[in-house]
């Protein structure tokens, strides 16, 4: 995570947010988000902010393979952000551009590796933070070891490599046409390549996943680790808590009423929260 970025006090910020659905999801799985950011940005944001759900890859087109699909991302980000941009140059007052990105599910792995293409791009604007919702980063494979775990490995693999195309091979790690040990995936997760260069320069970066019962994104791949810490809850227990997490606050209370457990984020967030503290 970069740590570096400062924001320019001299220049008139702007937010740029790209909101990048999942599998055989549409641009309008972001409606509900869309109204709620609006609402919340008006409410506390000293910034303008623009928003962005991407439709070039909706419903099928998801099954071409992460590649593509970030190609197709990468081409209609950047043509937003220079038109975006273009209409902010007849102003007389100059402005900083950032950009965050939120990706659901399979979003997430599309987005990061269209970050690799988007080199010039965060020359021109500066790379704020990276959200995923529950984003298979490890992949869709299941080990097996029970009677129940080779059951349910057997039926994963099977259907995400059997209707996912060409992206449940990228997901089950199964392209015939690369090396076992140069997967997409692996490729994507390499510390000197370009995607973790790219990725690098986010100011902010989280991962979000369910500690249970997503069963198609288990917290393991979504927020990259090689175990899940976490108690199974039982029925004494709230039906939603956020736990787990770094950093947050106790000033944060109020942007997360009813939070159970959480540890309060550190000021390093207030960039992206500016007018959040108190």
């Amino acid at each position: 995570m970069n740590t570096d970025t400062i924001v320019d006090t001299l220049k008139m910020p702007v937010h740029l947010f790209v909101l990048v659905h999942g599998n055989n999801g549409a641009a309008h799985d972001w409606d509900q988000f869309i109204d709620a950011l609006n609402r919340e940005e008006s409410e506390w944001s000293n910034y303008e902010h623009r928003i962005l759900a991407p439709n070039v890859n909706e419903g099928t087109k998801t099954l071409v393979g992460i590649r593509l699909c970030a190609e197709r991302l990468h081409t209609q980000v950047e043509q937003w952000v220079d038109q975006t941009i273009e209409e902010y140059q007849n102003d007389d007052i100059e402005y900083q551009f950032y950009i965050s990105f939120v990706a659901h599910s399979l979003g997430g792995l599309i987005t990061r590796y269209s970050f690799s293409l988007m080199e010039d791009l965060f020359d021109r604007v500066v790379p704020l933070s990276y959200f995923t919702l529950c984003s298979p980063h490890l992949g869709s494979r299941r080990p097996g070891g029970t009677i129940v775990k080779n059951i349910w490995k057997g039926l994963v693999h099977g259907v995400v490599g059997t209707f996912y195309q060409q992206t449940g091979k990228d997901l089950m790690l199964s392209d015939e046409t690369l090396e076992a040990d140069n997967q997409l995936l692996i490729q994507m997760s390499e510390p000197d390549s370009v995607f973790i260069q790219q990725l690098s320069r986010f100011n902010n970066i989280t991962l979000i996943g369910l500690p249970y019962y997503d069963y198609i994104v288990p917290l393991m791949s979504a927020s990259i680790r090689n175990n899940n810490p976490y108690s199974e809850p039982d029925y004494s227990t709230p039906n939603f808590e956020l736990y787990g997490h770094d950093g947050f606050s106790g000033e944060y209370t109020t942007f997360f009423p009813e939070v159970v457990g959480h540890d309060g984020f550190s000021g390093e967030y207030t960039t992206f929260f500016p007018e959040v503290v108190g």
